[in-house]
């Protein structure tokens, strides 16, 4: 069976989805004949190209958060059909059975689903639309009948989506470790609070600041260490997290760091992680890194953190609570019995469900109807 699959990006080392795509492709790649068309260059082509699987780049629109805007709505839509039309050729051409998108930003496979029924179409749901509902309300209608199979990566990002039927699939990221051995102990003093991922206002890398502020003036001893790259050239908030930090005489304390390859060295020299998302994050995957490393993480109750931390409310604080995110850090970084405690049973969460051979085993079982039975033997060692 032949799979073409579909993204929108190609950042991967910013991107969880991207990291995702990348596992899926080489454990279907074993069985199957995959091949992947990326809408932008970027690091995932190489990546991808290195599995020995062919990965071509063709522009294709992607709806974006500011696709809802008239003039921005107008370029997509006719950008749509003609990257539908060009979709299906090379379909026909290239004999696809099957279009995988792995973002519901993809919308051409559903399109195509909708005008062949020949075609078959797998989406998975990384996201969740929290605004405005009217889109969030069309897409789990596009969901319900134009995908075969549409794959969750949490409960969350299934429940909410208003209109469901039976094609959804609940199926959890899982990934390799990041680390070769957890790090449970201390990694000194004072103890280093962490947050990983791109700069944008919905990451909440402001919160965080705000919140190390307040540690301060409480006088606890902590470093915070704020590590990730921009997206597009975009550096507004990049520029808003540096001037706050000055703001507030946190230069001490607050380091703002640039993107990094070797993510594994970062957790390492970290005590406690935050994911303090301020937007619904279905299955955030840096928790996911954090608790095969032996990292403790907190953060917002927002989209699928509490699921992955099996509804560990000591945690989790109400999203946009900085008082209550500093009070539970404080906990963190003063108590160490504690902290280690929660990383071991975080990190023991991750071996029973978050590794990628339990990844590929539900992934084979959610696709089953569209793939067919699930292959013996089918566990890869991706990324070791």
């Amino acid at each position: 069976m032949r799979i073409l699959f579909l993204n929108s990006e190609a950042e991967l080392h910013n991107n969880g989805g991207d990291k995702v795509l990348l596992m899926t492709v080489e454990t279907l790649a074993a069985h199957h004949e995959v091949e992947v068309l990326l809408p932008v260059p970027g690091p995932l082509v190489d990546a991808i190209r290195d599995l020995g699987v062919r990965c071509d780049v063709s522009s294709y629109p992607i709806v974006r958060r500011n696709t809802a805007r008239p003039l921005a709505a107008a370029r997509y839509f006719a950008g749509l059909v003609a990257s539908t039309f060009r979709l299906w050729r090379h379909v026909r051409r290239r004999e696809v059975d099957v279009v995988y998108a792995n973002s519901l930003g993809v919308v051409q496979g559903a399109v195509l689903r909708l005008l062949s029924r020949r075609r078959r179409h797998i989406w998975h749901i990384h996201d969740m639309i929290d605004r405005p509902r009217v889109v969030n309300r069309v897409y789990s209608r596009l969901i319900a009948y134009g995908a075969d199979i549409a794959v969750c990566v949490s409960e969350a990002a299934r429940h909410h989506l208003p209109f469901r039927r039976d094609n959804l699939r609940v199926v959890w990221n899982g990934i390799p470790p990041v680390v070769p051995e957890p790090q449970f102990a201390a990694t000194g003093d004072p103890p280093v609070v962490g947050v990983i991922g791109r700069f944008n206002k919905t990451k909440g890398h402001v919160e965080v600041v705000r919140a190390a502020a307040i540690l301060r003036d409480n006088a606890a001893s902590f470093r915070v260490r704020l590590v990730g790259g921009t997206y597009g050239g975009d550096t507004s908030e990049l520029i808003e997290v540096k001037r706050l930090v000055t703001e507030l005489e946190l230069g001490d304390m607050v380091s703002v760091e640039g993107p990094v390859t070797d993510v594994g060295a970062v957790y390492q020299g970290l005590d406690v992680v935050v994911v303090p998302s301020l937007l619904l994050d279905s299955f955030p995957t840096v928790a996911l890194e954090a608790m095969s490393a032996g990292k403790p993480v907190v953060g917002y109750d927002s989209g699928g953190l509490r699921e992955m931390l099996d509804g560990d409310t000591d945690c989790v604080v109400p999203s946009g609570d900085v008082d209550r995110l500093a009070t539970l850090l404080q906990r963190m970084l003063e108590d160490e019995a504690w902290r280690q405690a929660t990383a071991r049973r975080q990190y023991s969460r991750y071996l029973e469900h978050f590794t990628l051979s339990e990844y590929q085993d539900r992934l084979w079982t959610a696709l089953g109807g569209v793939l067919g039975a699930e292959p013996s033997g089918h566990h890869t060692e991706v990324g070791q």
